[in-house]
């Protein structure tokens, strides 16, 4: 199998995205999960970046409430969605790329809590990305910060070796629904496979006017594995929650 790159997907996907993460509830869920991590910070206004905003859902209901709140995603065609939201005028949001992540700082300056939730982090190629994003991030959180990030309940797939999503085994396929997308109906199904260690889903868009596919793909990785990596990146209290808001499990490390 050959994906396509994330931003081609993503080009795709973002006519789609809003109303599949709506029907799921994903916005109003993950918007709930980073309330209750900015209670744990020690600063009644706190500075909190949305590290993969995509089209700006979350950061549109977390914008209600904290002042100091910005947006970052590699994806020109979701970023292009949250800058023409009127809920979020004002808000800084900048396209960002993993290995950008230095440079953004530099241009905004410490953050009190750093989230990228929707699986979105399980995009890098390996765990070296995802340490250089942890280690990156740590320190440029502001003392006593943290970050937070979502990990799927993995587990081993005996007969292929893999490392699988519960429920989501090999060649298996959902119908997501139909939705209206632009005034036209189309029915929305996705294919999840895995292939050298990393899980695909595949989408498939079908409507009287709209025949559309692509491809994304995640690298799977534990809880342990993840606490490790943030541990090695110098953040400390490193847990992994669960939320009633959120189905996933959720990683915090602090800067001391």
């Amino acid at each position: 199998m050959v994906p396509l790159r994330h931003e081609e997907a993503y080009k795709h996907m973002a006519r789609y995205f809003c109303v599949l993460a709506d029907d799921r509830e994903h916005f109003q869920g993950q918007a709930a999960v980073v309330e209750r991590i900015a209670d744990y910070i020690d600063n009644p206004c706190p500075k909190i970046l949305d590290a993969a905003c995509g089209s700006g859902g979350v950061l549109a209901l977390l914008a209600e409430k904290y002042k100091f709140i910005a947006g970052a995603d590699g994806s020109p065609e979701m970023l292009a969605i949250a800058i023409s939201d009127h809920r979020l005028k004002g808000v800084p949001i900048s396209r960002c790329e993993w290995e950008q992540f230095p440079s953004l700082f530099m241009r905004q300056g410490p953050f009190d809590l750093v989230f990228l939730l929707g699986n979105s982090i399980a995009h890098v190629e390996d765990m070296d990305c995802l340490g250089f994003i942890a280690s990156t991030i740590h320190d440029n959180l502001a003392p006593g910060g943290v970050i937070a990030f979502d990990v799927r309940d993995w587990v081993l797939d005996e007969r292929s070796g893999n490392l699988v999503q519960p429920n989501r085994s090999v060649d298996c396929s959902r119908t997501l629904g139909k939705f209206n997308v632009d005034g036209e109906m189309v029915e929305i199904t996705d294919l999840c496979s895995y292939t050298d260690g990393r899980q695909y889903i595949t989408y498939e868009v079908k409507g009287n006017k709209v025949s559309d596919s692509f491809t994304l793909s995640y690298l799977p990785f534990s809880c342990d594995d993840a606490l490790k990596m943030l541990t090695d990146a110098g953040l400390t209290n490193c847990e992994a929650k669960r939320y009633p808001d959120w189905k996933y499990n959720v990683v915090l490390g602090f800067k001391q």
